[in-house]
Order: C-alpha cells, then structure tokens, then sequence
C-alpha cells in the first residue's frame, strides 16, 4: 500500500482514507506478489498464518490521560465558559489491558516471488498492535525455499465453517469476512492463543 496505493495511507476517523468509502475499495488492487487461489467461490491469497511458538505471556496496559497542564496552558474559550469531557468522548481517559506474547521466531508458508516478498518485508519492522511503542519488534527476515507447501494453514472460505473470520487482507474489513474452516495444526501460533495454551505452558 506504500508503494502503489499511498493516498489510501491517510486514514481518517472511520478507518477509510478521506474522500473513500467500503464500496470503492478493490482488494485486488491491493497487490501481493503472492499466487492467488479459490475456495467456494472466493480467493485468497497462498500464504499461510504465522507458524511459532508463543514462549513467556504478560500482561500490561496502555494508557490515555488528559494533559491537564497543557490544557491550561493552551486551551482558550475565550469569553465563553468551557468544558472538557474527560469521561467520554475524544478526551476519556483509558487504561487498556494489552496482552504480549513473546515468539523467539515466526515463520510463513507462501507461494510467491520470493525476490519481492523479499522486498516488501524490509519494509516491515514491527509487528501486531502498539507498534508505536517497540511493541513486535522484527530482528531480521529471511526468504528460503522450502520443501513442503504449508501455505493453505490457514482460514479458508468455507459455508460449512464453524467461524466466521477474516481471509484476505485487510482482515479487519467486513467485507473480507465469511464462514471459514480452521486449520488445526498446532504449530501455528494463533492456535495456541484461540485455545488458551500459552497461560498453561509449564516448560
């Protein structure tokens, strides 16, 4: 999206750049150098979820707090009597639950152009939410062949699926939502959060 779509970067308060809306975006203008497959009629893209082992979870939080210093410095009502509403609204002050998991190593299965995959991944330096703060910082990508074809460990379109979730990016866009069938491999890392096992690793 950097490279071809920069004007979508500029998202504004509904998640959608200004001027655009959930009719006009073309998810196949969102172009990957990945090979494009179909499941009942919908395509996805040939890259599996991320393989890893969650190793240690902790639990912090985030906050948001109104400056009041900077308030009286800046804020002017002028002649008029002013209110700022910090218990709802834009000003409401948060203190969020965040929970982190520590994966030593993360790997995908694709089928693609490695040289460009390549590419875009240096683009990448963090992963997951709160990146601002250092939060799934990346050491290093590497790009290899592999043996195997793993890239289908992923959810699938499927009207006989017992979840309904995201399968082609953005994941967060209803639009990519549908009834999908999960892949039960244990080595990915989503599954050990969708079925608690991380809180209960004893090694």
């Amino acid at each position: 999206m950097m490279e071809n779509h920069p004007e979508l970067m500029e998202v504004g308060h509904r998640g959608f750049a200004p001027g655009e809306n959930d009719h006009t975006i073309d998810q196949r203008k969102i172009a990957l150098p990945l090979e494009m497959r179909e499941s009942n009629g919908e395509w996805y893209w040939a890259a599996s979820f991320a393989f890893g082992r969650p190793v240690l979870e902790e639990r912090t939080h985030w906050h948001k707090r109104l400056d009041a210093q900077a308030a009286e410095t800046y804020v002017d009502f002028g002649k008029r009597r002013g209110v700022v509403n910090t218990g709802s609204g834009y000003f409401k002050g948060y203190r969020m639950p965040l929970t982190i998991f520590l994966v030593p190593r993360l790997e995908w299965y694709v089928v693609g152009d490695a040289m460009r995959i390549q590419q875009l991944l240096s683009r990448v330096t963090h992963l997951g939410k709160k990146r601002s703060q250092g939060n799934g910082k990346v050491a290093r990508w590497t790009v290899e062949p592999s043996s195997e074809d793993l890239s289908d460990r992923r959810p699938v379109p499927d009207p006989n699926g017992t979840e309904v979730a995201g399968f082609r990016p953005p994941y967060w866009w209803y639009k990519s939502w549908t009834s999908v069938r999960w892949p039960e491999d244990d080595q990915l890392a989503c599954n050990y959060v969708r079925r608690g096992l991380v809180g209960s690793m004893a090694d």
